[in-house]
């Protein structure tokens, strides 16, 4: 009959990463000393219990060496998602902060408009003093100013020519 697995917090991926790092360097050892029982084999007299003996040898190795892929291809699944959650924390860090950059930067805009505001309602009082004030007003507002109408110095110019 068949357990359920204990249920508890999981791993998290630096641990398992870490894990896996200690596994692959017990695998590594275990190639390291098939590769020098096999050159102690090759050494010795070349009975038929040294060639089985290296034959065996070989297997071994090949099944860590094997093991070894396998794991660290696990390994690379892991590290990769470690990697893409690390990624998703830094853009959900980046979002928050623009979400507060937006809003410091509205309230900024709405100070402003206040400023604005008043500037303009400041603006068009004086263009109303002018119009009142100035007997030669344009009559026309640019960029919220009324002034007094001067003559152009080409206007004098033509005045002067057409009096000679």
């Amino acid at each position: 009959m068949l357990q359920a697995p204990v249920t508890g917090p999981a791993p998290s991926l630096q641990d398992t990463s870490t894990r896996i790092d200690t596994r692959v360097t017990e695998l590594d050892k275990k190639i390291a000393k098939c590769d020098e029982d096999l050159r102690r084999y090759a050494g010795a007299s070349k009975s038929g219990q040294q060639k089985q003996l290296a034959l065996q040898c070989l297997k071994r190795k090949k099944m860590y060496e094997q093991q070894r892929d396998q794991i660290l291809g696990t390994q690379f699944n892991v590290d990769s998602l470690a990697g893409a959650q690390e990624q998703a924390e830094i853009n959900v860090m980046t979002v928050e902060a623009m979400k507060g950059g937006y809003q410091e930067l509205k309230e900024r805009y709405t100070q402003i408009g206040g400023v604005m505001d008043i500037a303009w309602s400041l603006l068009h009082g004086q263009n109303r003093t002018w119009a009142v004030v100035s007997p030669h007003c344009q009559g026309r507002v640019m960029s919220g100013y009324v002034g007094p109408r001067r003559p152009s110095y080409e206007v004098e110019f033509f005045n002067m020519c057409k009096d000679a």
